[in-house]
């Protein structure tokens, strides 16, 4: 039941940042490129990588300048 909670209260942690995370994407990862020549899957391969980075490996000064990932395991969340 803690888990579901937890779940739970990730995801609407997430939808209500979403708009800031959009933000992001939109200036470092759409603005930044001519989209014109790009294929579905070229587009779709871009933004998993820009995702995985964005949550695993971006230093972040409010986590200690630990990547996301760096600080789930240090708090033992992740393996």
């Amino acid at each position: 039941m803690a888990a579901d909670c937890k779940s739970a209260l990730l995801r609407v942690r997430w939808f209500e940042s979403s708009p800031l995370h959009f933000g992001h994407l939109k200036n470092e990862l759409f603005y930044s490129r001519d989209w014109l020549s790009t294929t579905i899957e070229e587009f779709v391969a871009a933004l998993d990588a820009y995702i995985r980075w964005y949550n695993e490996s971006r230093i972040k000064s409010s986590l200690g300048y630990r990547s996301p990932l760096e600080h789930r395991r240090k708090l033992a969340f992740a393996a």
